[in-house]
């Protein structure tokens, strides 16, 4: 039997939906299993600063790192986003991929045989079953900050904002992984990897 096994819910930000063009800003990571303690991995952190720009190497590597000791995940489409992501990052930086581990994403329990939502996104499963956590938005330019950031250092008091508001953003939405588990739970059956 495992002495307290990680149960993560789990989710990232990146600069663009394609792993082979964005980097990854940020990791938000819960323990469900015990206390809900929050683990974040940013890439404004000076351990994963590197001189490359487009650079995350160092910060894929110590998420995939952290993730391995979890004994499931719980996401919200981190298997159609998330996990393919990270490993393709891990591949650009000629790293090995995340071991697979049991993996729960609620995203494919909101359609299908279970639920007809009008949008099967986190905020509207949110708002739908009225989770006490509201989610939080990232303006655009924001975004574009913290994407351009190390072609402009000139900006760096805009990028530590850009980036608070990115984390936070990305905090509620792991936060939601646990209201959305508990609406979710009666349609999971087998857990698979």
């Amino acid at each position: 039997m495992l002495e307290n096994p990680k149960m993560l819910a789990l989710d990232i930000e990146t600069s663009d939906l394609k792993g082979d063009r964005g980097r990854v800003f940020c990791a938000v990571f819960m323990d469900i299993a015990n206390g809900n303690k929050i683990k974040i991995f940013r890439e404004d952190e000076k351990q994963f600063r590197t001189k490359l720009t487009g650079d995350d190497s160092k910060l894929v590597r110590a998420i995939r790192d952290y993730m391995f000791d979890a004994f499931f995940w719980i996401s919200y489409y981190g298997r159609g986003f998330d996990i393919p992501f990270l490993n393709t990052r891990l591949k650009i930086a000629e790293e090995w991929p995340i071991e697979k581990r049991k993996h729960i994403d609620l995203y494919y329990y909101t359609g299908g045989q279970n639920l007809k939502i009008g949008r099967r996104s986190l905020r509207v499963l949110a708002e739908r079953f009225q989770f006490k956590i509201g989610k939080r938005d990232v303006e655009f330019p924001k975004w574009m900050i913290a994407g351009n950031e190390r072609y402009n250092p000139s900006s760096k008091k805009q990028y530590k904002e850009a980036m608070n508001e990115i984390v936070g953003h990305c905090v509620k939405d792991v936060e939601l992984l646990q209201p959305a588990l508990n609406t979710l739970y009666p349609f999971i059956g087998t857990i698979k990897r």
